[in-house]
C-alpha cells in the first residue's frame, strides 16, 4: 500500500490532469488518513470583490474534496470505476478570508462499505459524501453535501 504523501501527490496529479479547474484555483491535497481527505487553495486566485473566496470556489473545493476521497478509498479496494458528482447542496455559514481548507469523510464507515459493495457487485452506486470548509481554529464556514455515482469504466 502507498504511503500517504504518494497517494496524496497521485490524486493531486490526477485532479489536476482531469479536473483543469483544479489548476485554476490553485488546489493542493494537504492530507488523506485513510478516513478523512483534506484539499487546500490560497485566497488569492479565488478572492470576489468583497475580499473574501467566491462561493463557486468553495463548492467546487468541496465537490472535489469528495470525488478525490471515492477515488482514494475505492482504489484501496481494488476498484476503479467512474466516479461522477450528481449533484451538490451547500450552505455558507461564514466568510472566508484565508485558505480554503475543504475536509471531506463519510457520515459512517458502513455507508462506503455499502457503496463499494455494490461498486464491485453491481458496477453501479451512489452515496452522499459531506464535506466542511473549516477555518483557522475549527470554525466552520461552509456545510457542502454531494451526491456522487460510481459506474463500470465500460459504460
Amino acid at each position: 500500500m502507498k504511503d500517504e504523501i504518494q497517494r496524496c501527490a497521485d490524486l493531486e496529479r490526477l485532479l489536476r490532469n482531469e479536473v483543469p479547474l483544479s489548476k485554476t484555483i490553485g488546489m493542493k491535497v494537504h492530507s488523506y488518513d485513510g478516513a478523512r481527505l483534506e484539499l487546500r487553495a490560497t485566497l488569492e486566485p479565488n478572492i470576489n470583490i468583497y475580499g473574501v473566496a467566491f462561493g463557486g470556489s468553495i463548492f467546487s473545493m468541496c465537490a472535489l474534496s469528495g470525488w478525490g476521497l471515492l477515488i482514494l478509498r475505492l482504489q484501496e479496494r481494488g476498484l476503479d470505476p467512474r466516479i461522477m458528482i450528481t449533484g451538490g447542496e451547500i450552505e455558507y455559514a461564514k466568510p472566508v478570508k484565508q485558505t480554503i481548507n475543504a475536509i471531506s469523510s463519510f457520515y459512517g464507515e458502513c455507508d462506503f462499505a455499502e457503496f463499494a459493495g455494490n461498486c464491485d457487485r453491481k458496477c453501479k452506486a451512489r452515496i452522499k459524501v459531506p464535506v466542511q470548509v473549516e477555518l483557522d481554529g475549527g470554525a466552520v464556514a461552509a456545510h457542502f453535501v454531494g451526491s456522487y455515482i460510481a459506474f463500470d469504466r465500460k459504460y
